[in-house]
């Protein structure tokens, strides 16, 4: 979808056209390499987008409105790749992988069609109160919470999530009217407010994510063949130099949403509430509205819950000061008489025209010296997400509190703690940045840790961020990929103090847990250096290929897991670490240690003993003789006059692999334990290359096509070859490797 320079207005809306494409190479660089004039006409079509829609624009759906043509006219998608059979069907109360804001689904029904698209998403955790109070620690907790300062490590943690859709989307011929929602909603496909209640199923590392980074993984990866396709306006890979990775192509996605997300915020008629866009006519008819969700119900809803953090006066006379925390989605649907001007996508507009107003009233009437409002209390956001946004109240706070408040304080005051045995190790110092002796102190080792793959971080020493501006600072990686090219990205950030680092950074594909960074900070140019260093010779790490250096404690605490068993998990979670990278844990603390690795089974598994003695067998792991001290923690080797007991003992299985010069296997210089597999077919992007299929491949596929019973036409598109099943690879014998440091 494009806008002509030349457009002018109808009707207050911006006409797009199809002839010239809103993005641009440059915009791939993010909002400070997007020329002026682009940014403009970029701009042009956002405010007229914010303008057709009827919920607030999120950055995921803008980008969606840009990158697959939301004409802004007409009210929907025009052509282009999204195809309603590739949508995934949600229902309320269904299980489903997590979907992020800007998915595509389809409202699963007995009877027709319902493509829609998700445009807002919040927490519903089942201890919200029908009035938006709830329990503290439920404020910013992590989604593997179970309680005050309880945490179940689930790969898969599972969350209940209020999804809001726009079935308008797709044009007014596939609009779904109000009578045709309400029989939805009697059927029990969606709620009473037309919306969707599921529990949402996410792995380990899009947990924690934003709703806007989660929905880049979601591009490059369930949505990856729209993302790629040909038919958009303007197809990612033809805005990418030839022969752009992986990593180029997350670097450019990112630039590009980053390029949305400025340009939303620059609107002179939009405010902007977390990740959603909203014009500020609709904030000032909203608060011209003397009645329902008006003005008065507005402020009614700041006022009250400012009123909850006052103590309450007790029998004696005296009161008792405690935090209040109010979730302001289930307060508004509270609100009786407000009921049926909360369904459908005028919920998440109200829900960001309630938090505007609380912010605003907070930040308006607190004093400017302490922060706090005339009747004593602080007020602040604590949660963005949980129930449209945790507010947490509190009377006499002397200092400003971060978000998650709740969730931290229940780490340390919370009821019903489990206290911390005292046989488990201290892994403070796992992953943190390492100073190498004789080099200038601006330059520091950094083993990256699980998390700061999962949330594109780089930790930065504590007395170096001190120094750091917030903004103008920039990361530049340079790394050796599987091809063996030495390449180098650069990638602006923004320095997170309170995250411990530089985040928003695309880190390549091939990194992995333990992977080592040299790096070292310009103050003059703003830029950190970050390079990986690779090893004299490739490595296999539990049959796993390993290039570069890399840290073994990283390795093993949060690297891949080569049994996935309970015990598995709890001896390298919880098992002492010696210089090796092995990990060592006591066998009479196994059971303890399986109950905190896996805190929702509410015993061992009673085969827990046959699993171990199989571990053991397979050499997995291994019994090693060690002592108890006086503390109750496990030494290895075992101190005289200290009691024996035996240690369950993970070893890292590393073997040498053979290099190219030996094998003239092209796979061996990457790395890549290759064993024979078979490939199945396939569609391969040749039309960037200036290319096309040749006939021979058309009848090809075509003959595959009608033998496979494919879907779909059995003509390539357009751009496209195909690559026949065929098989690939060959066994290749590994040479064992001796123990290597890990500097």
């Amino acid at each position: 979808m494009a806008v002509s320079p030349e457009a002018g207005r109808d009707g207050g809306v911006w006409r797009p056209y199809l002839d010239e494409p809103l993005l641009t190479p440059a915009m791939t660089g993010g909002p400070g390499a997007c020329p002026s004039w682009e940014a403009v006409r970029l701009r042009r079509y956002l405010d007229a987008l914010v303008t057709a829609r009827t919920a607030p624009v999120h950055t995921a759906v803008a980008f969606n409105a840009v990158y697959f043509g939301f004409d802004t006219t007409t009210g929907g998608y025009v052509g282009g790749p999204l195809d309603f059979a590739d949508f995934a069907p949600v229902a309320t109360g269904d299980r489903v992988d997590a979907l992020p804001v800007g998915a595509m689904i389809t409202v699963r029904t007995n009877g027709d069609l319902v493509p829609a698209e998700v445009v807002y998403k919040e927490g519903a955790h089942p201890l919200l109160g029908t009035d938006g109070d709830m329990p503290g620690w439920l404020s910013g907790a992590p989604a593997a919470a179970r309680g005050p300062g309880l945490l179940a490590p689930d790969p898969e943690p599972c969350l209940r999530e209020r999804l809001v859709f726009d079935t308008g989307a797709f044009g007014r011929a596939l609009s779904a009217p109000a009578e045709r929602l309400g029989r939805l909603s009697r059927r029990g496909a969606i709620d009473e407010f037309g919306h969707l209640l599921v529990e949402s199923r996410y792995t380990g590392p899009q947990a924690e994510m934003d709703d806007t980074a989660f929905y880049v993984e979601h591009l490059l990866g369930p949505a990856r063949d729209v993302l790629l396709s040909p038919l958009v306006p303007a197809p990612l890979p033809f805005l990418l130099p030839r022969g752009s990775g992986p990593s180029a192509l997350r670097s450019a996605l990112t630039g590009l949403v980053e390029t949305v997300r400025e340009a939303l915020g620059a609107l002179p008629g939009v405010r902007v509430w977390g990740d959603h866009a909203f014009s500020r006519s609709s904030m000032a008819a909203r608060l011209r509205n003397r009645g329902p969700l008006g003005r008065d119900d507005l402020e009614h809803v700041a006022l009250s819950i400012a009123r909850s953090g006052v103590p309450r006066p007790m029998r004696h006379g005296t009161g008792q000061a405690g935090a209040a925390y109010t979730a302001i989605g289930p307060a508004l649907r509270s609100l009786a008489h407000a009921r049926d001007l909360l369904r459908g996508t005028a919920y998440p507009l109200a829900v960001c025209h309630a938090g505007t107003v609380v912010a605003d009233y907070a930040r308006g009437e607190s004093d400017e010296t302490t922060g706090l409002l005339p009747n004593g209390v602080r007020l602040t956001l604590d949660d963005p997400w949980q129930g449209g946004g945790v507010w947490r109240a509190l009377s006499n706070e002397s200092v400003d509190a971060a978000p998650g408040t709740g969730w931290r304080s229940s780490l340390t005051h919370g009821a019903g703690r489990p206290p911390v045995p005292a046989w488990l190790p201290d892994d403070s110092e796992v992953g943190a940045p390492l100073r190498p002796s004789g080099q200038e102190g601006r330059a520091w080792i950094q083993p990256l840790r699980g998390v700061h793959l999962r949330d594109g971080l780089l930790p930065v020493p504590p007395d170096l961020m001190r120094d750091m501006p917030l903004d103008a600072l920039r990361v530049r990686l340079r790394h050796s990929g599987p091809t063996d090219q030495d390449t180098s990205t650069t990638h602006p950030v923004r320095l997170h103090p309170k995250a411990g680092g530089a985040a928003r950074i695309g880190w390549p594909d091939d990194f992995f847990p333990g992977i080592r960074l040299s790096c070292v900070w310009e103050p003059d140019t703003g830029l950190i250096t970050a390079a990986t260093q690779p090893l004299p010779e490739p490595l296999s790490v539990d049959g796993r290929p390993v290039r570069h250096r890399y840290d073994r404690h990283v390795r093993t605490r949060d690297g891949h897991v080569p049994a996935d068993t309970y015990v598995m998990i709890a001896v390298r979670r919880f098992g002492y670490l010696d210089a090796h990278g092995r990990a060592m844990l006591a066998r009479e603390h196994l059971p303890e240690a399986v109950r905190l690795a896996m805190p929702d089974i509410p015993r061992p598994p009673a085969r827990l003993d046959g699993t171990v003695a199989q571990l053991i067998a397979g050499g997995l792991l291994t019994v090693e003789r060690g002592s108890r001290g006086a503390d109750g923690r496990p030494h290895y080797p075992p101190r005289s006059r200290e009691p024996l007991l035996d240690l369950l003992c993970y070893r890292p299985e590393i073997q040498y692999l053979l290099p190219a010069a030996r094998t003239g296997d092209a796979h061996a210089a990457s790395g890549a334990v290759v064993r024979r597999h078979r490939v199945p077919g396939f569609l391969r992007l040749i039309g960037h290359l200036g290319h096309e299929a040749s006939e021979e491949q058309r009848r090809l596929f075509r003959a595959d096509h009608d033998a496979f019973g494919l879907a779909g036409s059995s003509e390539l598109p357009p751009g496209y070859t195909y690559v026949r099943p065929h098989h690939r690879g060959s066994a290749r014998p590994a040479q064992a490797a001796p123990p290597l440091e890990n500097v």
